[in-house]
């Protein structure tokens, strides 16, 4: 039985792999394709397309996201894409969802990164956030706090209160 696991797991290991280096190859097509790659993603469902912004490089990949805000035709596509990134997981590890949409949204401005957060739970931004501040600027995460305060000071205020406890709680402070 125990050999049987192990022979079903690398199998399965394999399929990912191979999985995975499709949509690798797919992924440098779209990029060379530029701005015009949107044509093309937009006909995807927002989990692939989450895939596919996944392995793109960063700046390309938040171009993308700012195009799919753009999209007349598809009004829920920013909101969609970004709750399918924070559930893509293509390394099978954990946390690394947070980061890479910290790093896609140091690329934009403020106004272009409100949409994608407009169904996010206050934990999720408090957790954007804080990634954000340790790869980009403090201006970045200052002006996204800044628009968040605009939008809903109330809102802005407990993601405010949040991000203060958890790094207090990453700096060995109590909450």
């Amino acid at each position: 039985w125990a050999a049987a696991q192990v022979a079903e797991a690398n199998r399965t290991q394999v399929i990912a792999e191979v999985e995975k280096g499709r949509y690798l190859e797919q992924t440098k097509l779209f990029e060379q394709m530029k701005d015009n790659a949107w044509q093309s993603l937009r006909r995807f469902p927002p989990r692939e397309i989450a895939r596919y912004l996944a392995l793109m490089e960063g700046k390309k990949a938040a171009r993308m996201m700012v195009l799919a805000q753009e999209d007349l035709d598809f009004p829920n596509a920013a909101v969609d894409i970004n709750q399918e990134m924070l559930r893509i997981d293509l390394n099978g590890t954990t946390g690394d969802q947070q980061q890479r949409l910290a790093t896609l949204y140091s690329f934009m401005s403020a106004q272009q990164v409100l949409p994608y957060l407009k169904a996010s739970s206050l934990e999720d931004i408090a957790n954007l956030l804080i990634e954000m501040g340790k790869k980009a600027p403090a201006k970045k995460v200052a002006d996204l706090l800044e628009a968040l305060r605009v939008q809903d000071s109330k809102r802005e205020i407990e993601i405010r209160k949040l991000m203060e406890s958890r790094q207090a709680t990453a700096q060995g402070g109590v909450q």
